[in-house]
């Protein structure tokens, strides 16, 4: 029965290779997905680094009016104040 163990070799080798190609087929749809999430992510991390910097602007803008405006208003209280006023006519 030398032909039959040729055809049990031949039917275990197509067995093996039918494996190797679903193992290997498995693999890169694997890959193939890690990489979508990963790119997802990335965008993901990139968009929230635009907005944290869009809103780090926005609050800038924000300290630097309210610390004009805080100037602003104690030069008004100075300039109201009568004891600065009768000094500056003194003067």
């Amino acid at each position: 029965m030398p032909g039959g163990r040729a055809a049990e070799y031949a039917m275990r080798s197509r067995r093996r290779g039918a494996r190797n190609r679903r193992i290997k087929q498995m693999a890169i749809t694997a890959l193939c997905i890690m990489a979508v999430v990963a790119g997802a992510f990335w965008y993901f991390a990139v968009e929230q680094r635009d907005l944290a910097t869009h809103q780090s602007d926005i609050a800038k803008d924000e300290a630097a009016t309210a610390d004009r405006t805080t100037q602003f208003m104690v030069s008004l209280f100075q300039l109201a104040d009568p004891a600065q006023a009768v000094e500056k006519q003194l003067l």
